[in-house]
C-alpha cells in the first residue's frame, strides 16, 4: 500500500468514526486475483463488530489503481483499548 489516512471526524463519542483511506497500486497480470482477495477482505470485515463500512473501489484514470474507504465507529476502538 503506498498510502494510508487515518482521520478521526469528532471528538464526541457518539458521532466519533475514525476513517481509513488506502491506495493499492496493483500489476495488470494480478489485477483479477487482487480484486477477489479484495472482495473477501470487504466481505469478513463488514462482518468485525464496530465496522461501518468496508469497500474497494477502482480508479477512473487508473484502473489498476484500487481504493480502501473504511469507515469505523472510534467507540468501538475506544471500548476495545484500540489504538490505530
Amino acid at each position: 500500500m503506498d498510502t494510508l489516512n487515518i482521520t478521526v471526524l469528532s471528538d464526541f463519542p457518539l458521532l466519533a468514526m475514525i476513517i481509513v483511506h488506502g491506495i493499492f497500486p496493483v500489476k495488470v497480470d494480478v489485477r483479477d486475483d487482487a480484486l477477489e482477495l479484495m472482495r473477501q477482505m470487504a466481505n469478513a470485515s463488514k462482518k468485525e463488530e464496530g465496522c461501518v463500512s468496508y469497500e474497494f473501489y477502482v480508479g477512473l484514470t487508473d484502473p489498476n489503481t484500487l481504493l480502501l474507504f473504511q469507515e469505523t465507529s472510534a467507540v468501538y476502538v475506544k471500548d476495545r483499548n484500540l489504538y490505530i
